[in-house]
């Protein structure tokens, strides 16, 4: 209660994995320092809307979330701060970005002689990142910026950097694709930003 809203930064992600649900993430600090966040009191809340569901945001460690039931993909979900003493900044709303599916690939591929395609459906105009982790190899992130989403990324032969620890044969390597969209944060806030994804990962076995 001693923060006003106006000197409060809000970063709001809201997240799905394609299911029924969103996960709904808030963060609040204060405008002058990253490392000063914000403890909600009695009377103020955060409170997540779908076009049909209505969820209060629960304090994390240094955050606030919730689990969002939705009614399709493309729900526009609005985030509010509700304050019984002070400025209320009620509508924070941003529109979930295309959903998509990875198409799976079977099989083993060679990261040194191989081409590994990552394929997925429902082209969008939206932000794209894709991430590949694995035991086996140093972490790759590729990001695609709007209008460049042509439904598949190639990783070719020799672009992923082997790690000279590994000892095994096989190694599953994660492919994470996430879709992302900015929103409009509600003007009562000093700054931040309103962002929506949706992420889809799948698993290839490849050898060195």
């Amino acid at each position: 209660s001693s923060v006003s809203t106006q000197h409060m930064r809000a970063d709001i992600t809201v997240t799905s994995h394609g299911g029924s649900t969103v996960e709904v993430n808030a963060e609040l600090r204060h405008e002058d320092s990253s490392l000063v966040f914000v403890d909600l009191e009695h009377g103020e809340r955060l409170i997540a809307s779908s076009s049909a569901y209505t969820t209060e945001l629960t304090a994390g460690f240094y955050d606030y979330r919730a689990e969002l039931p939705i009614v399709n993909s493309y729900d526009l979900i609005s985030v509010g701060l509700d304050r019984d003493r002070g400025v209320d900044a009620p509508y924070s709303v941003v529109e979930l970005p295309e959903p998509f599916r990875l198409y799976p690939n079977a099989g083993v591929f060679s990261l040194s002689e191989d081409v590994i395609p990552v394929e997925w459906d429902r082209l969008s105009d939206d932000e794209m990142e894709i991430s590949i982790t694995g035991q086996c190899i140093a972490q790759r992130t590729v990001h695609l910026s709007r209008f460049n989403d042509q439904g598949v990324w190639l990783i070719q032969p020799g672009e992923l950097s082997p790690r000279l620890t590994w000892e095994g044969d096989l190694c599953p390597l994660e492919i994470t694709v996430k879709r992302s969209r900015k929103g409009q944060l509600d003007g009562g806030f000093s700054h931040g930003e309103i962002e929506a994804h949706q992420i889809r990962s799948m698993d290839v076995l490849v050898t060195l």
